[in-house]
Formats: C-alpha cells, structure tokens, sequence
C-alpha cells in the first residue's frame, strides 16, 4: 500500500523539531514544557515596577520548577537527560531576557496569555500520569485553558492586543498526549493530531517578541 505523507504536516514536524539555528533558539522537551510555561506566567505577570524586581519575586517559584523538572526529567528521559536539563536553563534565561525586552520595549504579555501559560503548566503538572512518569497529556487541559483564558478575551480587549493573543495562543497551543517509554516512536507515527511532540523548537527566544504588538503601557 503506498503511503501518501501531507507536505505541510510533515514540514511543520520538521520545523518543530529542527535544530537551533540562532542564539535565542532553544528546543522545549515535553517533560519540561510545562515548568517552562509556569515560570513563564510569573515572570511575564508584571506587577513590579521593574523587570528585575519581577524576576525577583518569581525566584522561589524557579526553584520550585528546577526541581519539579529534574524530578520530570528523572522519570521521562534515560539518554538525553544532559540535553534536556541544557535546554531547560537556556528556557529559562530566554524567559528572563524576554521579561526585560518586553518592558523596554513597551510589548506587555497579553493578561489572557498570562493565565494561559499558568494553567497549561499546572494542568499538567498535578495529572497523576504526569506524576508517574506514564505519559505527559494536554487532554481536558487545553480545553478547559483555552475557554477560561483565551476565550474571554475576544470582542474585550483592543486590536493590537488581540492579535498578540492570537499568535502567542497559536505559538503556546499543545495538543495531545505523548506516553512513555514509547516516546521515540512518535516521531515515525506523528501524522495523528492526537500525538504530542515529544520537543519543539522555540525559536527567536520564548516569546519571540515580534508576535507581540505595541500596547502602550498605562
């Protein structure tokens, strides 16, 4: 039987999980994406007049994290654990970089993007599959995020603001569930949209701040 492969889902599998080509490239492992996302919410909430005074006060919380992962990364991986805990802290200094660049350059995380990343993160984290080392799943978690966060958000906030949501919603969305310890095999049967990636590439930093446009600060 011949197999016909759909050029646009298998270059968009590619792309995911090409190699970094620039400095601010880093690659999200699926066990990790979720701490990543957390830290990120704290960072990114902006309620401290400075972003280093925000990245202060979201300290504790990156510890918690650090462990929280090497605890993940303990139960998902055997042979790359190196690489994965590597890609983790380049995550979370691209997080920290992206905290200061969007107040310099007046680009706010949209609130609805915020609380986005915050339930995605702990979502996943509490599902006793997770907990187990069984299998990392977004099923039920991304649902109920997009209607509690995403779905608000439409018609009640401005344009440009509403188009930052859309692509960073886009960038953020996961999908799927991705149960060990088969996870290499999902990179030969990834033509199912019910299959997380086991990694994805973040290219041009965690946010890429060019999909965020300019809303000025009040």
């Amino acid at each position: 039987m011949l197999t016909v492969i759909r050029p646009l889902a298998f270059l968009s599998a590619c792309v995911a999980l090409a190699a970094p080509a620039s400095a601010r490239d880093f690659v999200a492992y699926a066990s990790t994406t979720p701490m990543l996302y957390r830290y990120a919410s704290c960072v990114f909430e902006g309620d401290m007049p400075t972003a280093e005074a925000q990245i202060d006060k979201c300290a504790a919380l990156k510890l918690e994290m650090e462990k929280e992962a090497a605890e993940a990364i303990q139960r998902f991986h055997v042979i790359e654990r190196r690489d994965v805990q590597f890609e983790l802290a380049r995550g979370f200094r691209e997080i920290e970089l992206d905290a200061r660049q969007t107040r310099r350059k007046d680009k706010p995380v949209p609130k609805a993007i915020v609380g986005y990343l915050r339930c995605m993160g702990e979502g996943v984290m509490a599902d006793t599959d997770f907990q187990a080392g069984d299998a990392i799943s977004y099923f039920g978690v991304q649902d109920r995020c997009e209607e509690t966060h995403i779905e608000p958000s439409k018609g009640a906030v401005s344009d440009n603001e509403a188009s930052s949501i859309r692509a960073l919603y886009l960038r953020f969305q996961r999908n799927g569930r991705l149960t060990f310890p088969a996870a290499r095999q999902t990179l030969r049967r990834q033509r199912s949209g019910l299959r997380l990636l086991p990694k994805q590439l973040m290219d041009r930093s965690f946010l890429n701040l060019g999909l965020i446009k300019r809303v000025p600060i009040d």
